[in-house]
């Protein structure tokens, strides 16, 4: 594997394509769920920031897209907005790319997660973020190789119920043989139930 230096995304680009990125993860996720009652609520409040924008006020057409997103992400099942492999990981969306998925028995592997449609338990003041995970490593040859349940737990501690989290999931690839491999990893939602699979492929040489 090479470490030859690659480009970072930053963070600051991330900040740009948010929305459109966070509505696109959702409506991915809403596309598989039944609509629940609350579906007309949703609809009202994307009009409602529809005619706030042809108005020409930009200040409430934010207030009234974050209050649609909102129940729409309350609403959605949990998604994935980013899952890849990565090299480094600086903070949300600020990450260096993996220049391929091939990797040697001992090598680290690092995986990029940005979840959506998670919920928040207010702790005092401020609101938690927290996710127990599952691992499984499967190749079509061989079955499933690893299975272990309760494999990680990540969380954060948020002063606002934010729409940006990353968790950033480091594994020691084990002495498996050289075959091509399939992670995934259930993400269990402490605070809604909510759970969903993140799947990656990738490689042992």
């Amino acid at each position: 594997m090479t470490n030859a230096p690659r480009p970072i995304i930053l963070a600051a680009d991330v900040k740009r394509r948010m929305h459109n990125r966070t509505v696109a993860a959702l409506i991915g996720a809403a596309a598989i769920m039944p609509l629940p009652a609350v579906a007309d609520e949703i609809g009202d409040a994307f009009l409602e920031a529809e005619a706030l924008l042809e108005a020409g006020d930009p200040d409430a057409v934010w207030d009234a897209f974050d209050r649609a997103v909102e129940l729409f992400w309350a609403a959605a099942p949990l998604g994935f907005a980013e899952v890849r492999l990565v090299e480094a990981v600086a903070g949300y969306g600020d990450y260096m790319p993996s220049p391929d998925n091939r990797y040697r028995p001992g090598d680290q592997l690092t995986a990029y997660i940005e979840p959506v449609g998670y919920g928040w338990t207010a702790i005092g003041e401020d609101y938690r973020i927290r996710f127990r995970l599952d691992l499984v490593i499967a190749s079509t040859i061989r079955g499933v190789v690893v299975d272990e349940e309760g494999f990680a737990t990540v969380e954060r501690l948020v002063r606002s119920r934010g729409r940006e989290f990353q968790a950033t999931v480091v594994l020691t690839v084990p002495p498996l043989p050289a075959d091509s491999y399939e992670i995934r990893i259930t993400f269990h939602d402490v605070a809604t139930g909510k759970e969903a699979v993140a799947t990656l492929g990738f490689v042992v040489e």
